[in-house]
């Protein structure tokens, strides 16, 4: 039976995983979108009541774009809690009114809803603009901070350590974007928001021989593109590197030429291969230390600063491009074992066991 109002829809605040869930299986969207999503809207609008009672344009005050307001409706209509959209009525008031002619709801395809980061084949990379205008001068950066979840950090980080590694601007975004989603997935897996299914085929499989690139612990699949640029791959979909570009930049605002200013510094102050060793460890120390998946906290820009080869503090980001990046080309009988000694201690210790 519909809801007749949102009197009756309960009052208690979803916990936020399940928030979460609700928005990924409702919508299909990400991860780290549903994440950017929660955070502008959780706190004020957490419970079914509250939920039921948002529109497009409340949604749009608050800083949601057109794509992320069509997938929190979208999950407020699944999820069961009445909504408005543009000033029209929901499909459960349409029936619970007997109206003959209910609100349109627009089907889903399936690859919308199994693609963690879906591609926009139709972009026409040449002509994005993918800078972010680094701030490099440390007495700037030293007195800076951050309010942020994990997430966008991550992401930001394995496209720094991307860059370090040799991989041009367009490749890192991919690839960092790629890296970010199996970390969300396994965490998510382990904590009970996805169903263990979902993690099938985000991982590379010991039959597949498609190439790949190792980051900070993970093997991500990659593919070249007919420019000979490289593309990392999730569940066969290419990462489009505008998607995690306009994603980093929304999260971090003002602060995000100062946030990759610092971590530049610090990936240059290592090796290349030593920085991919340490990559994890180094995102650990510096991320934002939060009590519940996914919430803000404020992250210092100081301590990403610290972590500083100390014989090489000082360092700019003249290098960046001069190591050759290196793509394997994998073997089905030689991606099965490293991969299996890869993604267990991966998994147990992406967000998990700092998190506690």
């Amino acid at each position: 039976m519909s809801r007749a109002s949102t009197s009756a829809l309960p009052t208690d605040k979803i916990p936020l995983p399940a928030f979460l869930q609700m928005l990924v299986t409702g919508s299909g969207c990400t991860m780290q979108q549903a994440m950017a999503i929660a955070a502008k809207i959780y706190k004020a609008h957490g419970t079914p009541e509250q939920l039921g009672q948002l529109s497009t344009l409340q949604l749009e005050a608050m800083g949601l774009g057109g794509n992320d307001c069509k997938a929190v409706m979208t999950a407020i209509a699944k999820a069961g809690y009445k909504a408005a959209a543009k000033g029209k009525a929901s499909t459960s008031t349409a029936a619970s009114t007997g109206s003959s002619t209910p609100a349109r709801k627009k089907r889903k395809r399936v690859s919308d809803l199994d693609s963690p980061l879906p591609s926009t084949s139709n972009t026409k990379e040449e002509h994005v603009d993918l800078s972010f205008d680094e701030v490099l001068d440390e007495q700037v950066l030293t007195t800076k901070s951050v309010v942020v979840n994990r997430a966008p950090v991550m992401n930001a980080w394995a496209m720094i350590v991307c860059e370090r590694l040799g991989f041009q601007r367009a490749e890192a975004l991919s690839i960092g974007a790629a890296y970010t989603e199996m970390n969300a997935i396994s965490k998510g897996v382990s904590i009970g928001v996805f169903d263990p299914k979902k993690g099938k085929g985000v991982e590379l499989a010991k039959t597949d021989s498609q190439p790949f690139v190792d980051i900070m612990g993970r093997r991500i699949s990659v593919m070249k593109t007919r420019n000979d640029t490289w593309r990392a791959l999730v569940k066969g979909e290419p990462v489009d590197p505008a998607e995690p570009h306009g994603y980093i930049k929304r999260a971090f605002r003002q602060t995000l030429p100062h946030v990759l200013g610092a971590m530049r510094l610090l990936a240059q102050s290592f090796a290349p291969s030593e920085l991919n060793d340490r990559g994890y460890g180094l995102y650990a120390e510096f991320r934002p230390s939060t009590v519940e998946w996914g919430a803000r906290s404020e992250m210092q820009i100081d301590n990403i600063l610290s972590l500083r080869k100390s014989q090489v503090v000082g360092a700019g980001a003249a290098e960046v491009h001069q190591t050759t990046p290196v793509v394997h080309e994998a073997a089905p009988e030689e991606a099965s074992e490293p991969l299996a000694k890869r993604a267990k201690p991966t998994e147990d210790t992406i967000e998990c066991a700092r998190d506690e």
